[in-house]
């Protein structure tokens, strides 16, 4: 499973279109296997959504998230935990533990 964290500065930054770069987790039966940094630079939220898909990326944890790219990203198959803060590291602690919450659908207006 390849994990990636929305981050800016090192942080999960407030906006998911902010992210300029991912920190990819690969990890297999509950174990850390490898991390890497993607740098991304400044993108739209749809080029940084074809980034995750073009990396396998399976589950993604970031900040806040409008609706096209939540539905965006649901429709690409990825598990979403949105509004997140922190450092990578935090949000993968939290993730492991089962103590972020999962969006399995698009919110209603």
């Amino acid at each position: 499973m390849i994990v990636a964290i929305s981050l800016h500065e090192g942080k999960i930054p407030a906006h998911f279109a902010d992210t300029t770069e991912f920190m990819l987790y690969q990890i297999n039966k509950g174990a850390l296997e490898k991390e890497r940094l993607r740098k991304v630079g400044a993108q739209p939220g749809s080029e940084l959504i074809r980034v995750l898909m073009d990396d396998g990326v399976d589950v993604l944890v970031a900040g806040g998230m409008g609706r096209d790219a939540t539905q965006r990203v649901l429709d690409a198959g990825i598990m979403l935990y949105p509004n997140c803060t922190g450092t990578a590291k935090e949000a993968l602690d939290l993730l492991q533990q089962h103590k972020l919450k999962q969006m399995k659908e698009t919110p209603a207006e």
